[in-house]
């Protein structure tokens, strides 16, 4: 009977706690995929787009962060500053973008040039990729 009586007053707590999971799907600007790296020691932004007025929460190596999607659609979450560090997996939602890490992010910026593949012009491009054992170095 005590049992039977447990049950029926944790039930409705479950299922409250069920409900309350944010589970809709979320949309992610380019940038953030696997392999990203996101800047150590910096408040940490995730973005992107859902469905208005649904729940966003995102959590990476333990820093957890929530918001909710706009009327525009439109959604951001920040996070709090991390040490340097990986691979992590960055959970927004029920997505889960895998190989992240938290390290130095360089942005290089030029004249049209800039917009070149690596390898392009370069002498003795092949070999130095072949060679190359750098595997933090990320290039987007």
């Amino acid at each position: 009977m005590k049992s039977n009586l447990l049950i029926l007053l944790l039930f409705p707590l479950f299922l409250a706690c069920e409900f309350d999971k944010p589970d809709s799907e979320v949309v992610f600007p380019k940038l953030i995929s696997e392999g990203m790296v996101v800047q150590r020691e910096m408040p940490i932004k995730i973005w992107g787009r859902g469905i208005p007025n649904e729940k966003i929460r995102a959590s990476i190596a333990g820093a957890v962060g929530s918001s909710k999607v706009l009327p525009d659609s439109t959604w951001s979450v920040s996070l709090p500053p991390l040490l340097a560090g990986g691979p992590f997996e960055l959970q927004v939602n029920l997505q889960t973008i895998k190989d992240v890490y938290v390290g130095d992010v360089w942005l290089a910026g030029g004249q049209s040039n800039m917009e070149w593949p690596l390898k392009q012009g370069v002498i003795g491009a092949e070999a130095e990729f072949a060679n190359a054992d750098f595997p933090m170095i990320r290039f987007f």
